[in-house]
């Protein structure tokens, strides 16, 4: 395993849409019902969506060996800064990979002054 966490690039959200139509199933089904998850992968894993956090956010991937295996998007809210996303594929999960990105201090970070 050789697990980078580093912006992402148009190129990745092929690979972030994957993360998203595998995780929130897993994630929302059971409490939230089959209608609210497809209702929120069309509004923020679309493509158009992705092409907007790229632009306008922080949107970092974990990355394995090429594979994208997570992603997080930082941005703000009011002024506040805000993890809109922290997901993982769930063969990911317990390995540490969240908690990396968690708390990973980019440059980008910095300069905008957000803790991501």
């Amino acid at each position: 395993m050789t697990l980078r966490i580093r912006p992402a690039v148009a190129a990745d959200l092929p690979g972030i849409a994957e993360v998203g139509a595998r995780t929130w199933p897993a994630t929302y089904l059971s409490f939230a019902g089959p209608e609210y998850v497809e209702r929120d992968l069309a509004a923020h894993w679309s493509p158009a969506a992705l092409e907007r956090a790229l632009a306008e956010a922080l949107l970092l991937v974990a990355e394995d060996d090429g594979r994208v295996v997570g992603v997080v998007e930082v941005g703000e809210h009011d002024g506040v800064p805000t993890m809109w996303r922290l997901y993982l594929l769930p063969d990911r999960h317990g390995g540490g990979v969240g908690r990396r990105c968690s708390t990973l201090r980019s440059p980008r970070c910095r300069r905008a002054r957000l803790r991501c």
